[in-house]
């Protein structure tokens, strides 16, 4: 027997529709969670903010980075599960299909995060070579440094450069990318002037104080004579 078309008119249909919506955007919040906020992590300009321990980089622009371990994978896991047992049982999905789709998100999901992670690693790895151009060193002579402890400006000092040289050079490349970003149509002017004002202002942290992790919270007790 041929299946009906489901009557989309009258308050029924209404309600199924406003149902429908209501799944499909928590199915699309869903994605969108599990990418890791990816379109602004695409031109975070700071990749280089976890180069100094030689390990992963914590986004200082877009959202932190997600895993399957984390609190957020498992809500978004859940919301996901919801909306398409919503749309199941009203009948807009199968159960076949909803689990094709949930394949199909998780699918994309980890191959967007493997590419984010990719991306990071060029992105730390252009300013580690822009820093240590202007320093007049290797690139792997100024990650043993900051592996050491020290800081871009510590460096830069021992170097006879003035650390304000390395801010400028980090700022002018996150610029450079953030302009390439409106170029493509990833980020509109405003939030485009937003973003440098913070990559500004975290660069010139990075540079004098080191990455945040390493940074000694206020309140901590760690203070000078306590």
């Amino acid at each position: 027997m041929d299946e009906q078309p489901a009557n989309t008119s009258g308050p029924t249909g209404r309600a199924r529709r406003s149902r429908t919506r209501r799944a499909l955007a928590g199915v699309a919040v869903t994605a969108a969670v599990a990418a890791g906020g990816l379109t602004i992590a695409a031109v975070n300009p700071l990749g280089i903010a976890g180069a100094q321990d030689g390990g992963s980089t914590t986004s200082t622009v877009s959202a932190p980075r997600r895993n399957a371990s984390t609190p957020m994978a498992g809500r978004a896991t859940k919301v996901l599960d919801q909306s398409l047992a919503a749309l199941v049982k009203d009948g807009t999905l199968t159960q076949a299909q909803a689990d094709a789709v949930k394949a199909e998100v998780v699918e994309t999901s980890d191959s967007l995060r493997s590419e984010q992670r990719t991306r990071r690693k060029e992105r730390r790895q252009a300013m580690e070579s822009t820093a240590a151009a202007t320093l007049g060193m290797s690139a792997a002579d100024l990650r043993t440094e900051l592996k050491a402890g020290r800081t871009l400006a510590q460096v830069a000092q021992e170097k006879g450069v003035d650390p304000q040289k390395v801010i400028d050079a980090l700022v002018a490349q996150a610029d450079k990318r953030i302009d390439q970003a409106v170029s493509d149509g990833t980020v509109d002017a405003t939030r485009a002037a937003t973003m440098k004002q913070n990559a500004a202002t975290r660069i010139q942290s990075l540079v004098t104080n080191g990455p945040r992790h390493r940074q000694t919270p206020a309140g901590s007790g760690s203070t000078a004579g306590g």
